[in-house]
């Protein structure tokens, strides 16, 4: 079968992006022949050896003179807020990627199209009348997206309406899409995220006496919760030997500030890491940490812990349903309940300190029991690999056939 996979931002970097290379990974061991449009902008080049068709919409380039549209608001490089286009640049992108959509279809002759987002890629998709070869899968920022930008919800609403069926990470999702752009549950599917097996596992990793290292991957901005984590490290670290490590890059003031505060309080920053190095690190550390206000399917949780790392998580929603009884139930995750919000991943500013506490309770009660041992990933395995990929894609497959 032919697959035309659609991102309408970089492939690589973001959660979504990771989550498109490996599509395309598991697809070609299944024999599917792999197309791929997506989006880049200067010095961020991408090659993928399998694809028999590639074609990159480039910005700060010609009409398209302006960064590339971000689906979070903070991007690990340069971008443009949705909301802060003008409607002149909204024409542009729509003019720019139509071109390119019809050209591929027209070379490459798809049989199924698989659209990441439902936004106004996923939309204009449908507008072209390829609604009913299309699968669109949800990443959580487009909902955020859909919620914050009520200028764009008609269209999308009404576009993503077309589509043939809609993949969501978890059942909360599943829910959230129903309710927001009116698309009955039957036609929305959970698939779930998944990691490389080949990638992040444990091997290598071995248990050692030493001060606990303490590892945070992903962006950096102010919605990861990364201000309270570095309060409550820095609370703890009075009187508890430990060290805390940023895997991870971000822009704009948000970023700045983080990696300021990070620095001056002795915290490594390794910057963007490779998934190969991101995976090493995991193995070399001794606690995950993700204190985000608001994820959709955190990828790079599965990843720490098929490496054999316990973590701290916020109670993000759906994630204990897709993880199951026996991870959640475990103790190798511990999850921190999420303070009021005041809007999709901003804390109400009175919660936050309330927040911070229960995340220093929950870091300080993991590294407890990584000292007593109370904490094995071995008879775990075989839980955390049911959640890699190839499980997620054969998921996909069902529909594609």
């Amino acid at each position: 079968m032919k697959l035309l996979h659609i991102l309408f931002q970089y492939p690589g970097k973001t959660g979504s992006g990771i989550y498109v290379n490996n599509l395309i990974k598991e697809a070609s061991k299944k024999g599917h022949t792999q197309g791929l449009l997506a989006a880049s902008g200067p010095g961020h080049d991408y090659e993928n050896e399998t694809l028999e068709y590639l074609d990159i919409v480039r910005f700060e380039d010609g009409k398209l003179d302006f960064p590339l549209p971000g689906m979070s608001d903070t991007m690990p490089y340069k971008s443009t807020r949705y909301r802060d286009m003008t409607i002149l640049q909204v024409s542009i992108w729509k003019e720019n990627f139509k071109a390119a959509i019809q050209r591929a279809v027209e070379e490459f002759k798809p049989d199924r199209i698989l659209s990441h987002h439902l936004w106004l890629g996923s939309a204009l998709i449908a507008e072209l009348g390829l609604g009913d070869k299309t699968l669109a899968i949800c990443h959580s920022t487009d909902l955020r997206q859909y919620m914050q930008n009520p200028g764009y919800r008609k269209y999308v609403r009404e576009g993503c309406g077309k589509l043939d069926r809609i993949l969501s990470l978890n059942r909360v999702q599943k829910e959230e899409i129903s309710n927001l752009y009116g698309i009955p549950k039957d036609r929305i599917t959970i698939i779930g995220g998944g990691f490389d097996t080949d990638i992040f596992n444990p091997t290598g990793r071995t248990d050692r006496n030493r001060v606990p290292e303490l590892i945070y991957a992903g962006k950096l901005s102010h919605s990861k919760g990364l201000i309270p984590l570095l309060d409550a490290y820095e609370e703890i670290s009075k009187d508890t030997p430990i060290s805390l490590s940023l895997a991870g890059t971000g822009t704009g003031s948000e970023a700045a500030e983080i990696m300021k505060r990070a620095e001056s309080m002795g915290v490594r920053l390794f910057g963007s890491l490779t998934q190969h190095k991101l995976a090493d690190v995991f193995r070399a550390s001794d606690l995950f940490i993700l204190p985000s206000y608001y994820e959709g399917l955190p990828l790079v949780l599965l990843e720490a812990m098929a490496c054999g790392l316990p973590a701290v998580t916020t109670e993000i929603w759906g994630l204990k349903e897709y993880l199951g009884e026996e991870l959640t139930g475990s103790g190798f995750v511990e999850f921190v309940p999420l303070p009021r919000m005041k809007g999709i991943d901003i804390p109400a500013e009175e919660c936050v300190e309330g927040f911070k506490d229960n995340l220093k309770l929950a870091i300080k009660k993991q590294i407890k029991n990584i000292h007593k041992g109370y904490i094995s990933f071995a008879p775990l395995k075989e839980a955390v690999e049911g959640l890699s990929w190839e499980g997620v894609f054969n998921r996909v497959d069902d529909f594609l056939k």
